[in-house]
């Protein structure tokens, strides 16, 4: 017995699928279907911001149609019931048509197939005017639905949106303060204003007191930053006003203070990882990060073996190895160090030009394959298995192409960093002291070399910005242990 599918749907809670259904249902068991032969599809969801993918109807619609090969129609109520967008409207259609599954569409009425499952032309043109009449329509709902938001917000009367913490409606729709949420806000200004506390403090303390309700601490951060910085507290929007001017100011002045002074104080240094973004796990090159309750630098244990180090033994170590390179590179008669590095870049850009030849070269080489065999000189299997080869030539080609582009990068830098200048180096700022570090270094790797005997060496090794010498290193923690002096920790230079 072949069967029917009726496709129904409603966008809104308050539209009636039964009656829809009941409707189509007629149709059905008029046309012959059996009642136990109809596969009904109902669904309340959006034809306009939905995509096909999204919508449930439709994709329970392919469901039953892949998996029952004894549907032949599916009857909707108006063309609006599939989606009020034309793309997925005509995908359903091709869709459908492919499958030789007639499509009927009850108002205004069309038969989309012929009887042999083939389009028919009349029904096309008018299944293309009601799609545009569908689209249209949601345009104009919108439209309307818009018209009538803007007229309430310019009334000051709710319209649908989520309403402010501290805020209730009535039931002329006007806004109103909600009897124990707007003392709370009141309480959290007042608070912050005159008491001795940070938000981040506030927050906790309303956590602990359970003023907003059973959610997260993080929660409870966010609903303060969000209140005190709300101009609808002070009736500055369509809600009335909760808290003074003056409070709500004294608030945001407060806060403004807090944030500006913890933006300066960690540009001055008073927060400070002077090695920050410059230390790396020399097995998997993962940055190490400075924590701060640790006072260490260290790298996550998800990145591979955890490897970390004192802030008071790196830092001054560091310190000491720019302060060397920076003097060597940067003082005196540097003409023949320049020389020498000039002298490398030319080298390197001699090989770019050459690898470049080369790529130049192989390219057209698979020009050269392509116009063989449009000429009709060699078959389709031959020039595939040739441009396999010479493709795999080039690939390896412009790799070595990136890595001189990269080598004259990186040389070029080294050049433009050649300068005579004198530093006082035991006078240095915070800022000054970074920024020479990054000036110098390039990045700094550390190895765990312990073994049975000493669990506390390291390998350390030093990249700087200059040239392309490494320093190397091999620098026992625990003497710092016992020590507490990092200069003692070094136990070698490794050549």
């Amino acid at each position: 017995m072949k069967k029917c599918v009726i496709l129904s749907r409603v966008s809104t809670l308050n539209q009636d699928l039964t009656q829809q259904t009941d409707v189509v249902k007629e149709e059905a068991i008029r046309m012959g279907y059996k009642p136990q032969n109809l596969i009904i599809i109902e669904d309340k969801e959006s034809a306009v911001e939905l995509s096909e993918e999204e919508r449930n109807g439709l994709n329970t619609l392919k469901y039953h149609i892949e998996r029952d090969k004894s549907i032949d129609c599916v009857i909707v109520y108006e063309i609006s019931r599939i989606s009020r967008q034309p793309k997925i409207v005509y995908s359903i259609r091709d869709y459908l048509v492919s499958h030789k599954i007639q499509l009927i569409i009850m108002n205004p009425y069309c038969r989309v197939l012929k009887d042999d499952f083939t389009l028919s032309e009349t029904a096309n043109i008018l299944f293309g005017i009601f799609a545009s009449m569908a689209e249209n329509e949601g345009y104009i709902r919108k439209m309307r639905f818009k018209r009538g938001r803007e007229k309430k917000k310019a009334e000051k009367k709710y319209f649908g949106h989520g309403l402010l913490f501290g805020y209730d409606v009535d039931e002329n729709q006007n806004y109103i303060l909600h009897p124990k949420n707007s003392e709370i806000v009141k309480e959290i200004f007042e608070r912050y204003v005159n008491e001795n506390v940070s938000i981040k403090k506030l927050a906790k303390q309303l956590y602990e007191e359970g003023k907003l309700g059973d959610i997260t601490l993080e929660t409870y951060h966010w609903h303060v930053v969000n209140i005190l910085k709300r101009t609808a507290y002070i009736g500055e929007s369509y809600y009335p006003p909760i808290v003074s001017t003056d409070l709500f100011y004294q608030a945001r002045n407060k806060a403004d203070r807090n944030t500006k002074w913890n933006k300066e104080t960690r540009k001055d240094g008073l927060i400070p990882a002077l090695l920050r973004g410059v230390l790396h796990n020399e097995d998997n090159d993962a940055t190490l990060s400075y924590v701060k309750c640790l006072n260490q630098y260290k790298s996550h244990h998800f990145y591979g073996e955890c490897i970390s180090i004192h802030k008071d033994i790196i830092e001054p170590l560091v310190w000491k190895w720019v302060v060397e390179l920076h003097k060597k590179y940067n003082s005196g008669d540097k003409s023949k160090r320049l020389q020498i590095l000039r002298n490398d870049r030319d080298r390197i850009y001699q090989k770019l030009n050459n690898i470049n030849n080369k790529v130049s070269k192989t390219i057209d080489k698979i020009d050269k394959i392509e116009e063989r065999w449009i000429n009709g000189k060699i078959s389709s299997e031959k020039r595939d298995n040739m441009r396999e080869v010479v493709e795999k030539e080039l690939s390896v080609l412009k790799e070595q192409q990136k890595s001189f582009e990269n080598d004259l990068s990186v040389k070029q830098s080294q050049i433009n960093k050649q300068r005579n200048t004198k530093l006082d180096y035991s006078n240095q700022t915070f800022s000054e002291q970074r920024s020479l570090v990054l000036e110098t270094i390039k990045k700094i790797t550390l190895k765990n070399v312990s073994n049975s005997h000493n669990k506390y060496r390291k390998l350390i090794k030093v990249y700087n910005n200059y040239d392309d010498s490494i320093n190397i290193y091999v620098i026992d923690c625990g003497k710092f242990i016992r020590s507490r002096d990092p200069f003692k920790t070094i136990v070698e230079e490794v050549s």
